[in-house]
């Protein structure tokens, strides 16, 4: 590929699904600045932005698709209320199910496409986040199955994990230094963003990468 190929196709579309993540806006920032022509959509699987996907000409479906579905505020299990936890999970993981569904089943796309999810740091297991794991394992769990599902449409799926200073909630106590390098910014969420979607991501798919500034190194299993 030459490097002339590889401008034409920065000029895709990216959409970004969800509004109400820290790192969203950094990720649509970060987007736009390599060359996308951004579009945010909600996480509410409303039927005529679903129906809208589903008619798109192939000339206009995106190249890159992130989803940043907001969490709700920390709870564990006592706390959390039932219709808070399917609400969460419904915006999240039929929204994502829906957004796939109409891009990726219907035809192959036309040129190959990058699939991202942004979790949370608490699917890494942290306290009085019941929700908030259950929504990110859940969406971890797509991005390693449509891995596999849509890999001969040359569709990658893979993950981000936003540490917990970049996220939604930093839990980081004045004088912590259990990362390594230095805290996570949400410039640094969407970095990792845009390595995946990088049109020389092709042969990367199924995998997740922690942005946390050295937290997790040697206590994650290959």
């Amino acid at each position: 590929m030459s490097k002339h190929d590889i401008e034409i196709q920065y000029r895709d579309d990216a959409l970004i699904v969800g509004l109400g993540r820290a790192t969203s806006p950094a990720v649509e920032q970060r987007l736009a600045a390599d060359g996308y022509r951004v579009t945010v959509l909600s996480e509410d699987h409303d039927g005529d932005i679903l129906a809208a996907l589903e008619a798109a000409a192939d000339e206009a479906r995106p190249a890159v698709v992130v989803f940043l579905c907001a969490l709700p505020d920390p709870a564990g299990p006592a706390d959390l209320a039932v219709a808070t936890m399917i609400d969460a999970l419904d915006r999240a993981l039929v929204t994502a199910g829906l957004v796939a569904k109409a891009l990726f089943t219907k035809s192959p796309p036309p040129r190959p496409s990058r699939v991202v999810m942004v979790l949370d740091w608490a699917v890494t297991s942290t306290p009085s986040r019941t929700a908030a794991s259950a929504v990110s394992g859940g969406l971890l769990g797509l991005a390693r199955s449509w891995s596999l599902e849509f890999a001969p449409l040359g569709v990658t799926a893979n993950a981000v994990v936003a540490g917990p200073d970049a996220g939604d909630d930093p839990v980081h106590e004045p004088g912590d230094e259990s990362w390594l390098v230095r805290r996570p910014t949400p410039g640094d969420v969407a970095h990792a963003v845009s390595f995946f979607a990088d049109p020389r991501s092709a042969a990367i798919t199924g995998q997740v990468l922690m942005v946390c500034g050295g937290r997790t190194a040697g206590r994650l299993t290959i």
